[in-house]
């Protein structure tokens, strides 16, 4: 894999450490050589020497000794949070703010200019314990040839800064000058082979000019460049006689892959750098409540480094590690190392490369399930990850290239293709269809009851809406309600509306607690659209309803299209009610925000908030949120003292708050929690219920429960046996064979043939790996409950009343094992998708209201911060380790679309590149096709709806004029231009302009 940091200054870079193998042997050194193509430029070949390698840290032409690059700045101040770190490391302990302030100013100044970018190339630990421990050079290397060939894809990604007084932008220069130092040991002194590619801080761009290296695009592409090498290490380790397998996470994905006959435990025991830095994670979140940027642990790596050893050879090190051996595995480490040589002298027949399109199927299902556009090198690096060692890199991008039938270029980078964005065929004719549709029908349908009066109880605001809405000629509509807005309350106008009209209206929502919103607000059919497509499509008589899609912006993109489809269909009117600034759909697309930037959808919207309208603070801070500005809406919310920096102990703070709003634990439904991560949702649960165990409103001990936690596989990787191991719960959350939904069986085995063995209630059976979408894979956890304790219920199962999202109260617990509710429902032994319900994720906040909102938050994203700041109406607080961090670092969490990519690239150059015509036309050909029958329904509706918003227009004339006893020139006038209207309508050229959008 592969690791960046960043060298400032750099002085004693090269003798301290890249020429000393991370310890120091007297008259031993390690040789570097230059690689990249920079290094040729620069008349750099060979053996890397000291004065070369000076020059270039000194930014010097190694040849000239000329400046090399335009800007070289020496020094700079220390920040304060470079100070912090500083204080602690001398004084062991926190400092204040006037310490911290006095002793940034006894600091010298720090090096500014980044002199060298250090890309570290390791090797797994089995092959490092078999190429240094057992001796087996060959591995060596096979690990120069991987490193190299990984580092010449990298080096693809170079770019320099390209920036106007308007626009930051990059230009691939693809040229790097590079030092690379191979060391077999780590600075604890385990075994670990790995090579520094020392990245001098320049690069020549097409005009021969060196400038200052800019790393962004070889960042984003570290990921590819690991799985390039890892992939070509695996194919040497097989080719050199090995056998291989698979190395896992926690979550069971695939990280990479480890030596046969090499066990886990003895990687883990050579492995004490990784634990050593890992401790001092651990102090630093203690410290600050937080995780650290990949800066700070840089830097953590760097300060917890170790003196090299001094008077120490090389004999002596590989004498000390063996020496951590425990009897018998040294024997087996060279019975592994003769077992390799052997079979590869004899010919071992090795599976050859070949897998490349299975490959890159299963990481076009794995990746485009969640994402709607990813850039060629994530499709390329999740593809070598899926058969790792099974294919060959230039078969692979020639996969890709043939792959026309799936993936689609929706953008073209002309000087790295890996940079071009690709989309599935399927998913960019999804989204091109959408929008196509809501641009054909505007205009052609009678309004719904534009002569509707809106209660005067409501807005100026609501009542415009109200009436635009009823009034609309679209049979798509869009209705833009911001949190708070009183969104629902306009809503039941537009139903009251609507059923003065006569018309029938369903009200459907993407998530079942949406749902159970719209039901407590009075909508008693409210429905999910997955069971109004399925189910309420096939029973009732849809022809010419209304459909209110509430919280729009959570539907994916299938979910959306299929949705215009049935309108399509049943001449249904849509009204698409949400806000694109809040959470999107988990799967691919964000099918609403689709439609506002890239059709002509026609929306009104409500943003004059009333939910904070008695706190004027509060209320300005979520319109700043609302207007897309989260860092000044949390900036408002801090100015009236609501967000608080508690350092480690943010959570036990904020439990605290929760206790003293909820008064003592008393009234726990006017409070409501929220953390953005289930790690931060579970830490703060536990201070929760500390606190009410210690207010004696929960009994000190309960029952233990063994609950369903999602890894959230997709469903790709739900159809992989490898993935599954024993002890994981399954658990279908729809009904498949004899399995209902919510029922839950355990793996028990996992064969090598790939069949995966589940039991349940004492009976074994197989599970059906390939109907991954009908059941959820996850880990069983041990919970504590006990009378009075809130409980999320985490998925449906409306039959007996459980809804997704729903909070209940304990009231007890059965001899059966099942749960008795105070709100009178009873959640089965057998049901396991449940969790305490003290805190929410900001998507389960998302449509509801309470009056007190709590906040504990490391970090968010700007949807995640205006969601849950939005959910109160007295008060928001806001906990967090540190708001500097907080603040600064609020990305906007919205993913791109086809069309986004497609339109940008579209827009940027003035003529279509081939792949980019491409697109538009496979675009074009839309999904799917209309019929010729829903053609002709539009142009009579085209007809029909012209002439009918041309007497509109015309009756207050008419009327005026027939009011001054001029009635026959008023019906002269009328047949006059209804004769000109209907000449104006030729159903012929409609005919052709539909086809050719439809394709």
């Amino acid at each position: 894999m592969f690791t960046r940091g960043k060298i400032f200054g750099g002085a004693t870079y090269f003798k301290n450490h890249l020429v000393q193998n991370d310890y120091y042997a007297e008259g031993e050194k390690v040789t570097g050589h230059w690689m990249g193509q920079g290094a040729e430029w620069l008349g750099l070949r060979g053996e890397v020497a000291f004065e070369q390698f000076e020059a270039l840290r000194e930014n010097r032409h190694p040849d000239t000794g000329e400046r090399l690059t335009p800007r070289t700045k020496d020094t700079r101040q220390p920040t304060i949070r470079e100070a912090e770190a500083a204080f602690w490391a001398k004084h062991g302990r926190a400092g204040s703010t006037s310490e911290v302030a006095n002793f940034r100013l006894t600091m010298k100044p720090l090096p500014n200019r980044i002199a060298f970018h250090d890309f570290q190339c390791s090797a797994q630990k089995s092959v490092s314990l078999m190429a240094v421990l057992a001796g087996d050079d060959r591995l060596r290397e096979a690990h120069r040839r991987a490193a190299t060939l990984a580092f010449g894809e990298l080096e693809r990604f170079a770019s320099r800064q390209k920036n106007t007084l308007k626009v930051r932008g990059r230009e691939l220069t693809g040229n790097l000058c590079a030092a690379a130092f191979t060391h077999d040991a780590s600075r604890a002194l385990d075994p670990q082979l790995h090579t520094h590619f020392v990245v001098a801080n320049a690069t020549r761009d097409v005009n021969g000019r060196w400038l200052a290296l800019d790393d962004h695009h070889m960042f984003n592409a570290l990921r590819y460049a690991g799985k390039v090498y890892q992939n070509e290490m695996a194919r040497e380790v097989k080719a050199l006689g090995y056998g291989i397998r698979e190395a896992r996470d926690d979550k069971r994905q695939v990280i990479g892959f480890e030596i046969e006959g090499v066990s886990d435990e003895l990687c883990e025991r050579f492995a004490k750098r990784r634990e050593e830095i890992e401790r001092e994670i651990e102090k630093f979140e203690k410290k600050h409540g937080r995780e650290p940027t990949r800066a700070e642990i840089s830097r953590i790596t760097r300060d917890t480094r170790d003196a090299k050893l001094t008077e120490i050879t090389t004999p002596e090190v590989h004498a000390m590690q063996r020496g951590q051996l425990r009897p018998g595995e040294w024997e087996r480490l060279q019975e592994v190392c003769r077992g390799a040589v052997e079979r590869a002298s004899f010919g071992q027949k090795v599976e050859a490369a070949g897998r490349e399109k299975e490959a890159l199927q299963e990481a076009i299902d794995h990746l485009y399930e969640r994402r709607s556009v990813a850039e060629e090198h994530e499709v390329l690096a999740e593809a070598l990850n899926q058969k790792l060692g099974a294919v060959e890199l230039g078969a692979l991008h020639q996969a890709v290239e043939n792959s026309k039938d799936q993936l689609v270029r929706v953008s073209t980078h002309k000087d790295n293709p890996l940079l071009s964005e690709c989309s599935t065929r399927h998913g960019l004719q999804m989204e091109w269809w959408s929008i196509c549709f809501v641009n054909d029908t505007q205009g052609r349908f009678r309004p719904l009851n534009h002569e509707f009066t809106p209660a005067d109880t409501l807005s100026l605001q609501q009542r415009k809406a109200v009436s635009a809405i009823l009034s609309s000629w679209d049979q798509v509509y869009g209705f833009r309600g911001l949190a708070g807005a009183g969104k629902t309350t306009t809503l039941k106008e537009v139903d009251r509306g609507l059923t003065e009209a006569g018309h029938r209206a369903f009200y459907i929502a993407p998530t079942a607690d949406a749902v159970d919103v719209l039901r407590a607000e009075g909508f008693a059919n409210a429905t999910t659209v997955e069971d109004f497509l399925q189910n309420v499509s096939r029973r009732e008589n849809l022809k010419g309803a209304v459909v209110i899609c509430d919280e729009a912006g959570r539907q994916s993109n299938v979910q959306g299209a299929t949705l215009l489809r049935l309108a399509e269909e049943q001449d249904m009117r849509v009204l698409l009610v949400g806000d694109v600034r809040q959470h999107t759909s988990v799967e691919a697309g964000d099918f609403l925000r689709i439609l506002e930037n890239h059709s002509h959808l026609r929306r009104c919207e409500v943003t004059e908030i009333r939910r904070q309208e008695k706190v004027p603070g509060y209320k300005a801070a979520i319109e700043e949120m609302a207007a897309g500005n989260a860092r000044g809406g949390l900036t408002a919310l801090d100015a009236l003292g609501w967000v608080h920096e508690s350092g480690a102990d943010y959570l036990e703070r904020a439990a605290d708050d929760y206790i003293r709003l909820t008064k003592d634990g008393t009234d726990l439904d006017r409070v409501l929690v929220v953390s953005p991560t289930w790690a931060e949702n579970h830490r703060l649960t536990d201070a929760i219920r500390s606190r009410l165990k210690a207010q004696q409103k929960l009994a000190p001990e309960g029952a233990e429960f063994i609950v369903h936690d999602s890894l959230r596989w997709t469903i790709q990787q739900k159809r992989n046996a490898a993935n599954y191991q024993p002890g994981q719960s399954v658990v279908f959350t729809r009904p498949f064979g004899n399995w209902k939904p919510g029922e839950s069986v355990e793996v028990r085995r996992v064969t090598e043939a790939g069949s995966v063995t589940v039991v349940s209630n004492g009976m074994e059976s197989t599970l059906p790996t390939k109907a991954g979408d009908y059941f959820d894979v996850g880990r069983q956890r041990s919970i504590e409950v006990t009378t009075g304790d809130k409980l999320l219920i985490r998925a449906n199962q409306k039959h007996i009343g459980l809804i997704n999202g729903q909070v209940l109260t304990l009231d007890r617990v059965e001899t059966d094992g099942s749960i008795l509710t105070r709100e009178g429902l009873r959640i089965p032994c057998g049901f396991r998708q449940w969790c305490h319900g003290y805190v929410v994720t900001s998507h389960k906040a998302q449509g509801r209201t309470h009056e007190h909102v709590i906040v504990a938050a490391e970090r968010l994203d700007a949807k995640s911060a205006y969601v849950a700041c939005s959910r109160g109406k007295i008060s928001c607080t806001v906990h967090t380790p540190e708001k500097q961090w907080l603040f600064q670092h609020l990305p906007e969490g919205t993913r791109r679309a086809a069309m986004d990519a497609l339109s940008e690239s579209v827009s940027q150059s003035p003529g279509l590149s081939s792949s980019q015509t491409a697109a538009r036309q496979i675009a074009e050909k839309q999904w799917p096709r209309r019929s010729e029958r829903v053609q002709r329904r539009i142009l009579e509706a085209v007809e029909t709806a012209r002439l009918w918003h041309f007497f509109t227009e015309r009756r207050q004339l008419a009327l005026k004029m027939a009011a001054k006893q001029e009635q026959p020139q008023a019906q002269t006038h009328i047949q006059t231009q209804v004769q000109a209207q209907r000449q104006q309508i030729d159903p012929g050229r409609d005919q052709r302009s539909i086809r050719i959008r439809i394709g």
